[in-house]
C-alpha cells in the first residue's frame, strides 16, 4: 500500500495553514532521527528513509496529542491503569505515574511499540539503543518541537466536534483507525495483508477488532474515552 503524504493523514477540512506549518517540523524531526540512529550500536532500530519519515510524523503527532491534551494517549494510559495497575506496562512499575507532559517514560513506551511495528519483530523495551533514542528524542520534542507548534491542533478540533449523530462518531472512528499516529501503521499492515478485500470491508474489519499492539486496545476503545461517550 502506497504511503499517504503527511498532509493527507489529518482529518478532512483541517486548516491547511496549520498542516503546512507542521510539514517542516516533521522533516526536522526526520533529520534528528537520522542523526540519532547514526549513534546506535546495533542495526536493529535503524530505519530506512521511508520508515524513518513515518516515525518522525508519528512523533510529531504524539507530541501534539500530549501538548494539546487531545486525549488519544490519555485514553491508552487510562485503560492500562485499569487493566494492569500502571499507565505504561513494562516501562513503569505498578502504582507509579509518568512525569507530566512529553516525558521520557511516555516516549519510551511509544518508541518501543512503534519500532516493533516498523521492524516487524518482537522487541525488548530494554534494548540498548532504545534508551539512547528515548533520551535524544525526548529532548528534541520538548526543547525544539514544542516551541514551534501551531497554536491549535487540527486533530483536537476534529474530535471536539459534536457527536449528536451516529455518522459523526463513525467518521471519527474511521479516521482514528486509519490515520491516527496510534493506528496508521497497523491499518497499513492489515490493508497489505488483505489487499483483495474491498476497502469498506477492510475498514470495518480493522477498526472493530482490537489489534495486538497497544495492550490489545482498538480504535473504538480509544475513541470511547476521547469522546466521553455515555454507555447508552
Amino acid at each position: 500500500m502506497k504511503k499517504l503524504p503527511y498532509s493527507n493523514l489529518f482529518p478532512e477540512k483541517s486548516d491547511k495553514r496549520i498542516i503546512a506549518a507542521l510539514r517542516p517540523l516533521a522533516k526536522r524531526c526526520d533529520k534528528t532521527l537520522n542523526f540519532v540512529q547514526q549513534g546506535f550500536r546495533f542495526s536493529t532500530l535503524k530505519q530506512s528513509p521511508p520508515s524513518r519519515t513515518q516515525l518522525a510524523e508519528i512523533l510529531v503527532d504524539f507530541a501534539m496529542d500530549i501538548h494539546f491534551d487531545t486525549g488519544i494517549w490519555a485514553a491508552l494510559e487510562k485503560y492500562n491503569t485499569e487493566l494492569f495497575g500502571t499507565p505504561l506496562p513494562l516501562i513503569l512499575p505498578s502504582g507509579t505515574k509518568p512525569s507530566s507532559g512529553i516525558s521520557m517514560e511516555r516516549v519510551h513506551f511509544l518508541l518501543w511499540n512503534i519500532y516493533s511495528q516498523l521492524g516487524g519483530c518482537e522487541l525488548s523495551n530494554l534494548h540498548d539503543d532504545m534508551f539512547f533514542a528515548v533520551e535524544e528524542m525526548t529532548k528534541f520534542l520538548n526543547n525544539v518541537l514544542l516551541p514551534l507548534l501551531p497554536d491549535v491542533s487540527p486533530v483536537k478540533d476534529f474530535l471536539d466536534k459534536p457527536n449528536d449523530y451516529g455518522w459523526e462518531i463513525k467518521k471519527k472512528l474511521i479516521w482514528l483507525g486509519m490515520h491516527s499516529y496510534m493506528f496508521r501503521l497497523l491499518f497499513d499492515a492489515e490493508f497489505e495483508i488483505r489487499w483483495q478485500i474491498i476497502a469498506n470491508r477492510v475498514h470495518r474489519r480493522f477498526y472493530l477488532p482490537a489489534p495486538y499492539i497497544w495492550s490489545g486496545l482498538g480504535a473504538n476503545d480509544i475513541l470511547a474515552v476521547c469522546l466521553d461517550i455515555l454507555d447508552e
